[in-house]
């Protein structure tokens, strides 16, 4: 799987205490390229997009890995990354401009409302199904409706 190979390289050469892409150097994501590259083969002509889409995944997914990193107890070794660059990600989790921005983000999250509560239903579709449960007098079970 893709996604996994990408994960898989960015631990390869995980060398700092990288919080998200923008604290990444600029070599340390061409090697990650350069190494996912080299297990995978396409034509040059989607280069460009495919170098886009991959920046897009690394973006969304590193700091999924440094979350997780942060629930590793310091006292269990974890093979990609050493106790050092540990501390120091967690010394910049815990400092209070994170602390303040998790926060603030956590409560954007909980404002939006999800447009994706009926799996593959549309929208629209359920808007209608919505609207019948508000005109019965007995409102049941929007499964009933199925």
């Amino acid at each position: 799987m893709v996604s996994g190979s990408i994960s898989n390289h960015i631990r390869a050469y995980f060398d700092g205490p990288f919080m998200d892409l923008k604290e990444v150097p600029p070599h340390t994501i061409d090697r990650w390229w350069d190494d996912f590259k080299h297990v995978y083969r396409w034509d040059s002509s989607y280069a460009a997009a495919l170098r886009r889409e991959w920046e897009q995944y690394v973006t969304k997914r590193l700091p999924l890995l440094v979350h997780d990193l942060s629930l590793v107890p310091l006292s269990r070794a974890v093979p990609w990354c050493n106790i050092e660059i540990r501390i120091q990600l967690l010394a910049k989790r815990n400092h209070p401009n994170f602390q303040e921005k998790s926060r603030r983000n956590r409560e954007n999250r909980n404002k939006r409302p999800s447009l994706h509560c009926q799996g593959s239903i549309s929208i629209t579709e359920l808007k209608f199904k919505m609207s019948l449960i508000g005109s019965l007098q007995h409102p049941r079970c929007l499964l009933d409706l199925v």
